[in-house]
């Protein structure tokens, strides 16, 4: 789902989207109030209606996309701490998530990767 939400909406807005939705599920409207609704109000409009495209009038579950999270935090320059307080994890726990490998765009940069190595859990 992940690397679905990726193509769909970039990397940006599907950060928005899992740090508001990660680990719920989520009604995504379809018809003539997609874009005024909650996922709208709480995330942004685009995405609304990005989602409506493929996803309208479904129920989704929105990923928690822990160990990608990590590493963009990671990269931005946050600490192990700041790291594990805003996925509510230990700090031991985000070093296990930073040494399995850096994730860049949904897709594990570790070299020889395997296809099945480049789905994420999603805890």
């Amino acid at each position: 789902m992940l690397s679905e939400l990726l193509d769909l909406l970039g990397d940006a807005d599907t950060q928005r989207l899992i740090e508001t939705y990660g680990g719920t599920r989520v009604w995504v409207p379809i018809g003539p109030k997609v874009g005024t609704l909650t996922i709208a109000t709480e995330v942004s409009p685009s995405v609304e209606i990005a989602l409506a495209s493929v996803y309208g009038g479904m129920l989704i579950q929105i990923p928690l996309s822990r160990d990608w999270r990590a590493d963009i935090y990671h990269r931005s320059g946050m600490s192990r701490a700041q790291i594990a307080r805003k996925l509510g994890i230990n700090e031991n726990a985000v070093r296990v998530l930073l040494k399995r490998g850096r994730v860049v765009s949904g897709k594990s940069t570790q070299v020889g990767a395997s296809t099945s190595q480049l789905a994420l859990p999603l805890f």
